[in-house]
């Protein structure tokens, strides 16, 4: 047994993308492979449902608010049914403080503003997966 060899090694986080806007859909998909995360992507709430239903594991959802077919405020309710501990990132052309107090309330760990910058969101992510469990 090589030093270090007994250490667990953290798993890949899981992260589910839903944007439907594709180019970025595509472009933040590919940067967050790059970084290590497994990352499932869907392009509506409808496809962001049949992902997290086929996928083995789920951390963090990071979701456009307003979707073609639905609203990602609720989206992260309705995942968390399946995935208790399931974290999400809001994404969302509006900031103001009454908008980032609706994504708190829904139960969003962040909420960032579009366009999205690559190293707030890794940062969000980073901080949300590696954070330690809340006490209730």
């Amino acid at each position: 047994m090589a030093l270090g060899d007994d250490v667990e090694r953290p798993r890949p986080r899981t992260i589910l993308y839903v944007e439907d806007h594709a180019d970025t859909l595509h472009i933040m998909g590919r940067l967050l492979r790059s970084q290590g995360y497994t990352v499932l992507t869907a392009n509506t709430f409808g496809r962001a449902e049949e992902e997290a239903s086929a996928a083995t594991h789920l951390d963090v959802l990071v979701a456009d608010i307003k979707l073609p077919d639905g609203d990602g405020l609720d989206l992260l309710k309705i995942l968390q049914r399946d995935w208790p501990d399931l974290c999400g990132i809001c994404l969302s052309g509006f900031g103001m403080q009454a908008d980032i107090e609706q994504s708190r309330c829904a139960g969003f760990a962040a909420h960032l503003i579009k366009p999205i910058d690559f190293k707030m969101l890794t940062d969000a992510v980073h901080r949300i997966c590696h954070a330690p469990p809340t006490s209730s």
